[in-house]
């Protein structure tokens, strides 16, 4: 998930997930892909426990190569 997003940001969609959908999808996890640099966002992303992880654009082949064995 990007958090500049159309219509609805990452936050925004983070906020609605955990207010009416998440028990229905505990299982589910959330990597966010942004191009922040700042680490406000980072700690804020922490807050959420379906987030497992935070990825800095530009997006590399070795970044998605190292979450297969997590999500496989």
């Amino acid at each position: 998930m990007d958090l500049n997003m159309p219509v609805m940001n990452g936050w925004e969609f983070l906020d609605l997930f955990n207010k009416t959908i998440s028990n229905e999808f505990s299982q589910t996890k959330v990597i966010i892909l942004s191009s922040t640099i700042d680490p406000a966002d980072y700690n804020k992303a922490k807050q959420y426990d379906v987030v497992s992880h935070f990825l800095s654009k530009p997006i590399t082949v070795e970044m998605l190569e190292n979450l297969k064995p997590i999500y496989s």
